[in-house]
Order: C-alpha cells, then structure tokens, then sequence
C-alpha cells in the first residue's frame, strides 16, 4: 500500500537524522525508534493540528493529541491513514476503541447498559484475537514469507528480556499462532515497526506473516 504523504516534508530528529519527501517516496533513516516520531509529524502535515478530528473542537500546539483510529488493541500500527490529530478529551474517551464502537458507546445514556456494551466489545476484540489476530482493513495488509524479510536490530540473546518481545510472544502463543498485529515494511522488505515482533514469529515458527509494505517509502 501507499501511505498518504505531504507534497513537502522534512523532519529531523537529535540534528542528525533526516527524514523527508522527495517526488512521491518518503525516506526515513534505519534508525530504531524514529518512525512513530515520523510519522506523527507526517500526519500534522497532512491533516494539520488545528482542529480535532472527532468532535472538531479547536487544538492549540499544547493541546493537539495523536489518536490511531484503529486503535493497538485492534493491531492498529502507525502510518498516516491510521493517525488522526485530536483533542485530549476525544483522545482520553476512545481509549482502546474503535471510532465506530466510540460513537455508538456515547450514544447509550444509560451506564448500565454502557457497561454492557463495552463488555460486548471487549468480548468481541477477544475473538478476534484467537480467530485472526487483530483487524485492520483488509486492503492494508498482505501475507509475507518472513524469511523475505529484513529486521533493522538483529537478533541477540538478551533481546528475549525485552518487553515487547514477551508481550508479542505471549500473545502468539496465547492467541493460537496468531500475531498482534501487522509487520510494518518498506518497499524493500526491511522492516519499519515490528522488528520485536518478527523474532518472537521466528521463534514461534511462524513462516508466513501478516504485513504492510508501504511501497512508498524507503529507509536510509
């Protein structure tokens, strides 16, 4: 897939490592760590930080939120198509929800039957996590040989006392062989966000595995 990009963008982290756009490809740095910052600042770019995507009320710099509208209990990953600038209130009420599960949540007065539905929800995320994992457009993903893939840390002994490498194997292990969420690549198979998660795959057996390969951007 191709992730939505500003005409102009240059972002620069510690004075030292450069992110831009140029023609239609972003580039990006190999630098562990540095995509989410990126990508927050793509998605100010592209849809500004003036205004709250949710309820439109009026952002200020000290007020302006990122949300992911699928949120990471869905697998919800960091890309511009999945992040959108609102307030600290909308931010604070999603939580860990769906935009369509938040809307129909605060159109229940009752607190009763709120509870009740947030009980169905979870439930539901549940189930989806023994049946596939997570859920996010269908459009977005593809299956990937994982040996195709290139991680940008490699694997070393310590990083099995890493919390993201626990938390992704347990959830593998848990949920029947199935994965959190999505890798994220760029167009040459190296690896954008996940890196933690493809050797917990790896030492699950997994061959094949869910993937976004932003056919856009580049790394460094």
């Amino acid at each position: 897939m191709n992730i939505e990009l500003p005409e102009k963008f240059e972002y620069t982290v510690s004075n030292r490592y450069r992110s831009y756009v140029e023609g239609d490809k972003l580039y990006v740095p190999a630098i562990a760590g540095i995509w989410r910052k990126v990508c927050y600042n793509l998605t100010y770019a592209i849809k500004g930080k003036k205004v709250c995507a949710y309820c439109g009320c009026q952002l200020t710099r000290k007020t302006v939120t990122i949300d992911h509208l699928y949120p990471k209990s869905y697998g919800g990953v960091s890309i511009p198509n999945n992040l959108f600038p609102v307030c600290p209130t909308c931010n604070t009420k999603k939580k860990d929800l769906s935009l369509k599960h938040y809307k129909e949540l605060y159109t229940i007065s009752d607190i009763d039957k709120r509870i009740d539905f947030l009980k169905m929800v979870y439930n539901d995320y549940e189930i989806i996590r023994y049946k596939q994992g997570f859920k996010l457009p269908k459009e977005w993903t593809s299956n990937e040989y994982i040996y195709w893939i290139y991680p940008i840390l490699q694997y070393n002994k310590n990083r099995k006392k890493d919390s993201g490498y626990i938390k992704a194997y347990d959830f593998i292990r848990k949920y029947n062989g199935n994965v959190p969420c999505p890798l994220v690549t760029d167009s040459n198979d190296r690896i954008i966000e996940g890196n933690h998660l493809f050797w917990a795959a790896k030492d699950n057996y997994i061959n094949i595995i869910p993937t976004i390969k932003l056919e856009n951007v580049k790394l460094l």
